[in-house]
């Protein structure tokens, strides 16, 4: 029997999705509602996204937050978490968190400064886009991973980071990745394209006996189609790593995309994928 991907969902939203993980909201000790959401880690969360902002534009993110008798370490910073809220001046990060997604502060107008601990060491791209106000940002001079780069400059354009590990500089204040551009990026051909492509070059081995496993990716389609920062969102695979694996390889070995465009411009844009295995 051939592991075939049988059903493809195409949305920019996993509303409709009923595998999602836990959500809770709670207030932190500077006012603002932020939603967090339960991680793998069964005793780990991120902030998913800020509900409501309160009163305070300055933001303090708590170490640890409780929820029905359980304390949760809030370990990272989930993508888009605070964009678009204005009203925040700046944000200081516990000591407890290790990643930042993509966007997370993007298009902040009024941010002026952030705190990022050294124990942060996983950054996402363009974590500042947008962010016009923003000239100080401070990384903890001992953090293992990034440092920003040139130390005493931030420029007003772009912020650069250095990864120490490797020396790799990036900018975690650029091009904003848009989620909802006028037109979507397409792959060539259109759906019925893509899910030929998909059901034809679908690897597994005998073993894969799943009859209903879902990976959800999300990726970048760049301005010049190629595809970056792939991610997997959820995935209801019975324990088998394969079918993620498949499904990673697969967005992988995917040919130039057609764009997005946003006022008659080709745009980077995020798009979310989510494919249903099933044997027949």
């Amino acid at each position: 029997m051939k592991p075939v991907a049988l059903f493809l969902f195409i949305s920019l939203l996993l509303s409709g999705s009923s595998i999602l993980a836990q959500t809770f909201t709670k207030e932190c000790s500077t006012g603002q509602e932020l939603e967090y959401r339960v991680l793998s880690d069964p005793k780990t969360v991120e902030v998913k996204k800020v509900t409501n902002m309160g009163a305070s534009s300055n933001v303090i993110i708590p170490e640890e937050v409780s929820y029905e008798g359980q304390e949760y370490a809030v370990t990272a910073i989930g993508e888009w978490a605070f964009a678009k809220f204005e009203k925040m001046a700046s944000i200081i990060l516990p000591p407890s968190v290790t990643s930042i997604g993509d966007g997370a502060f993007s298009e902040c107008g009024n941010m002026t400064a952030v705190l990022i601990p050294n124990s942060v060491t996983e950054i996402g791209h363009e974590i500042f886009a947008n962010c016009h106000s923003l000239h100080n940002v401070v990384i903890a001079s001992d953090n293992p991973a990034y440092r920003v780069y040139p130390t005493d400059v931030v420029d007003s354009e772009c912020i650069l980071l250095i990864d120490k590990r490797t020396g790799h500089k990036f900018e975690a204040k650029g091009d904003i990745i848009l989620r909802d551009p006028e037109v979507k990026a397409m792959f060539p051909g259109g759906v019925d394209s893509l899910k030929k492509f998909l059901i034809e070059n679908v690897k597994l081995s005998p073993r894969c006996i799943e009859v209903h496993s879902i990976v959800i990716l999300e990726f970048v389609v760049e301005i010049d189609g190629s595809i970056t920062s792939i991610n997997v969102l959820n995935s209801s695979c019975g324990g088998c790593q394969e079918y993620v694996n498949d499904a990673v390889r697969l967005v992988k070995a995917m040919p130039k995309w057609d764009p997005a465009q946003d006022e008659e411009q080709p745009c980077r844009s995020y798009y979310q994928l989510t494919i249903t295995y099933c044997l027949r």
